[in-house]
Order: structure tokens, then C-alpha cells, then sequence
């Protein structure tokens, strides 16, 4: 198994519409910003994610007090079904680790849709064991959820060229899975025909168009 290390995760990030102009005027080189609201893309073919502004994304500058601020939020369906004797989605490592991994479509601008690759990591004692949570319930192709995590980038060298690797995850802090309705919950259909038991009856109370109704 590789062994990676943390590195830091480059993005590029697209201001667009009538913020580009402001940024270029508020913001130089080296300046530390906060960026709130923004999508997060990602190019599969090329392993690359990117930011790009929206609408109600605000940018901000901030001093190194500030600290680091890394918060993904998603909402899509997950693309596979889990193989749990794959150690690709599920592994159970000898200090006690539970690991799942799974990737998830989200619809990103127009008709477009984005890959994400999500994994979650816990201790097999936890109270709270996220990874088993998504072993259980986001096991299936389609299945809905909404995540929160962090982006972090693990490098390593390959072993049969010693060239540089590195794969960008999200790894999910916690999830919330779509409301589904009671099993007992029926479903109010509109109705169109009247029963042939049934007398129709006037919304007018008797009165007629040609009456006064005030």
C-alpha cells in the first residue's frame, strides 16, 4: 500500500461577470483571501479541480490570524455500487481504521455534471463511525446524499517509476441522506370523476349568476 503525504491543494479559480474587474483592483499577488460561495469543479481527464465565482459568492481579504478555512458542501448521487471485498471502496486497516471510498455526480452549471471522489475515515470504535454509516447507506448507484468535507491532496512516488503522484479527495466530516416519506403516507391524487352515488351540489348555495351574490 502506498504511503502518501499531505501537500497542498492547487486551484485554479475563474472570477466571473462584474466581479473579475473588482478582484483585479482589490487584490495583488500574495494577498491571503477567503472565498465563500464559489463552485468547485472538477476535470476527471485531468485530475484538476478549479473554482469559479457565482452568484452570491463573496471574496474577501484576510490577515494570517484568520486562520485556514477549507469547507466543501455537495449534494448529487452516488456512481457505483460498493464491492465491500474491494479494498478500493471498503478497508479495515490493523490500527483500527475503517475507510470508505465512493464517488459522486453533481450537477454543476447548465446540463454539465461533475466527478468527486469522497472518502470517509474512522475509527472502528467511534460512537459516531461515519465510515460505516456510508458503507451502509451509500453503498448503491443513485443513491442520494448531501456531504460536507475538506479537500486534501495525498502525494506519494510511484513504486515502479519513483515519479511524483498525487490523487485530491474529499474527505466527508458528515452526510445527510434525502427524507423518505412514511410507508404509511398515501398519496393525495386529484380526482376528476364524481361517484355514482353521489348527488353534485352547487358552490353557489342555490343562487344562480343572474342573482346578487354580495
Amino acid at each position: 500500500k502506498r504511503q502518501g503525504k499531505k501537500r497542498p491543494t492547487v486551484l485554479d479559480f475563474a472570477v466571473t461577470n462584474k466581479q473579475g474587474p473588482r478582484f483585479l483592483q482589490q487584490f495583488k499577488e500574495g494577498d491571503l483571501i477567503y472565498i465563500h460561495g464559489a463552485v468547485l469543479l472538477h476535470d476527471h481527464l485531468t485530475s484538476t479541480h478549479s473554482l469559479r465565482t457565482d452568484y452570491g459568492t463573496s471574496i474577501d481579504k484576510v490577515t494570517q490570524d484568520f486562520g485556514i478555512k477549507n469547507t466543501v458542501i455537495l449534494s448529487g448521487s452516488m456512481i457505483k455500487n460498493l464491492d465491500p471485498t474491494n479494498e478500493m471502496d471498503v478497508r479495515f486497516t490493523d490500527n483500527g481504521y475503517c475507510i470508505w471510498s465512493q464517488s459522486m455526480s453533481v450537477k454543476t452549471f447548465g446540463k454539465n455534471f461533475n466527478l468527486y471522489n469522497l472518502k470517509a475515515i474512522s475509527q472502528q470504535d467511534e460512537r459516531y463511525n461515519l465510515a460505516k454509516l456510508c458503507i451502509t447507506y451509500l453503498n448503491t448507484r443513485g443513491q442520494s446524499a448531501t456531504v460536507t468535507g475538506q479537500l486534501v491532496t495525498d502525494g506519494w512516488l510511484k513504486k515502479d517509476t519513483g515519479e511524483q503522484a498525487e490523487r485530491t479527495e474529499i474527505i466527508i466530516r458528515n452526510m445527510t441522506l434525502p427524507r423518505k416519506p412514511p410507508a404509511s403516507e398515501k398519496r393525495v391524487e386529484p380526482q376528476t370523476a364524481v361517484a355514482a352515488s353521489s348527488t353534485p351540489a352547487t358552490l353557489w348555495g342555490g343562487k344562480t349568476l343572474g342573482d346578487d351574490l354580495c
